[in-house]
């Protein structure tokens, strides 16, 4: 088999260490390139995230892929970036935040064009914020140009929006918070653009990028692997019926189509259980009270005890190129009512392991909640097909395919 050398070149997040380790696992992994990360001869630094506050340390500790040696990661401006992070955690210097991240994420794909010239790579994947600058200064012409894209076509989020906004109360408008800057917007598109090809999670996010004209030829769905799980579930016990929502509490999340749901079918055989960070005003949840039960933010390790006895999980988002938590949850043996909306439906049969409903339908949720109130039993036989569906669907799996696909890219030019 013909040998290739393929980049990995992320700025910030951890998301892309998935695709390094797939690319190295199928033998195509040249290096990996980021800013911020944590090499195994350098724990010590880590201290100092320690004095500032044991939760970052945490989350440093992270910035580790322990598949990939340390001589395979290339890493530009640490010390700029390692700023960036401590200011991004305060919320009063969230513009500042995204003026140098634009600015350092420029100055990153500059150094990731030149080091991937001069390397004569075969394929350059970009992830992040400014692909299309390091695409612009490739120095060699042969080097595929590939955006892996997160999330979906920004323009795409604010056309779904602006039509779900239509079916809210005023109140609830005031809180829509989605990208609508045309600076913002067209800079993604730039990035789409300029790639030879774009790898995206889902045929959602697939359908954003055909609604942009993109030709159906550059566009590579890979979808991710799901959680694997083998804890013992509570699922299906006596009591009331326990519907399990977990992610940020806000418009975009379909939060006011999900309460508004429970409040028509107004049972107290129901519980509505919220887990993440409420960026909703107190008095527009306070209506909803009797039938929910607002968690908060809480560490993702305590989350776990809210999948164990959950018996239906809720995703009602209005837009998600993804959906991580309908993984976590079908892994728990826990089915799924979700949106078409969710690039997660894509693993949901309707009536085998959950139903797939319209976004911003509150009748069809409704149907669904009261399906499985009147339908215990199902509650347990559908749980147990999502685990299966969980099973059958790995990470592994998706390095394989993330491999092969990038292979057939290469080739076929």
């Amino acid at each position: 088999m013909r040998k290739y050398k393929v980049i990995v070149a992320h700025a910030g997040q951890q998301s892309s260490f998935r695709r390094a380790e797939a690319l190295k696992k199928g033998g195509l992994l040249y290096r990996y390139i980021t800013t911020v990360y944590v090499k195994k001869g350098y724990l010590g630094w880590l201290k100092v995230f320690r004095v500032i506050s044991h939760k970052e340390y945490e989350r440093m500790t992270l910035r580790n892929c322990p598949v990939l040696e340390d001589t395979e990661v290339i890493q530009f401006d640490i010390l700029p970036n390692l700023m960036l992070i401590l200011i991004n955690r305060v919320p009063k210097l969230k513009n500042l935040y995204v003026r140098t991240n634009i600015r350092l994420s420029k100055k990153f794909a500059r150094k990731v064009a030149r080091y991937a010239s001069r390397e004569n790579v075969n394929a350059l994947i970009m992830m992040g914020a400014a692909p299309a600058k390091a695409f612009d200064e490739l120095q060699n012409n042969n080097i595929i140009k590939v955006f892996d894209m997160t999330s979906i076509a920004y323009n795409y989020q604010s056309m779904i929006m602006e039509r779900m906004a239509k079916k809210m109360p005023e109140e609830w408008r005031r809180h829509i918070s989605v990208t609508s800057d045309d600076n913002i917007i067209c800079e993604l598109m730039e990035n789409i653009s300029k790639a030879d090809h774009i790898i995206c999670t889902s045929e959602f996010a697939k359908s954003s990028l055909i609604a942009n004209n993109i030709d159906e030829k550059r566009i590579h769905v890979i979808s991710y692997g799901l959680e694997q799980n083998k804890k013992s579930h509570n699922i299906g016990k006596p009591g009331k019926l326990s519907l399990l929502y977990v992610g940020s509490v806000s418009c975009e999340k379909g939060l006011y189509f999900l309460l508004e749901a429970v409040k028509r079918i107004n049972s107290e055989e129901i519980e509505l259980v919220l887990v993440g960070k409420n960026y909703i005003d107190d008095k527009l949840l306070e209506p909803y009270k009797k039938w929910c039960n607002f968690i908060g933010d809480i560490p993702h390790t305590q989350v776990e005890n809210y999948y164990l006895n959950a018996d239906v999980f809720i995703l009602p988002t209005l837009f998600d190129s993804f959906g991580r938590v309908v993984s976590e949850a079908m892994s728990y043996g826990i089915p799924i009512i979700s949106t078409s909306n969710a690039g997660a439906a894509d693993y949901i049969k309707n009536g085998e392991n959950g139903f797939v409903i319209p976004a911003g339908d509150i009748d069809s949720m409704v149907e669904k909640i009261r399906y499985f109130l009147l339908n215990r039993d199902e509650v347990k036989i559908m749980g147990k097909k999502a685990q299966t569906t969980a099973e059958s669907h790995t990470w592994e799996q998706y390095e394989v395919e993330y491999a092969e696909e990038m292979r057939r890219i290469i080739e076929n030019g």
